[in-house]
């Protein structure tokens, strides 16, 4: 066999062995993680834009590290509900009885007595 065969076969096996490939577009919430430390603004110059080290620490690393705990927390608490509603409709979903009662428009029966002739004062 020649190296071009040879090199056929093993990228078709190849292709064929993949279940999918993902490019960069991701479907779903962005990374949790920044990509750049946080810490990078301590070593920012007054002259360009930064205030000194503790401008910088107070105004800028710190809110950006409460914004990302912000976010973790309600990420954490947004798949506990998730969880929750789940085993709801699994619940529902295994046949309990429907409650409540019946009703119409203008039902005003429990409200009033039934007329039954007689006035009382």
């Amino acid at each position: 066999m020649t190296r071009l065969t040879t090199f056929i076969i093993v990228t078709a096996i190849a292709l064929a062995s993949c279940a999918s490939a993902e490019a960069q577009s991701r479907i779903g919430p962005p990374p949790r993680r920044p990509t750049v430390s946080p810490y990078l603004n301590l070593l920012r110059r007054p002259n360009a834009g930064g205030g000194g080290l503790g401008f910088n620490y107070y105004q800028r690393l710190l809110p950006q590290q409460r914004a990302l705990q912000a976010d973790q927390r309600l990420t954490s608490s947004l798949s506990q509900v998730r969880s929750r509603q789940s085993a709801l409709q699994q619940e529902i979903d295994s046949g309990l009885a429907p409650t409540g009662h019946q009703t119409s428009f203008l039902n005003l029966g429990g409200y009033y007595p039934a007329n039954t002739g007689s006035r009382t004062r």
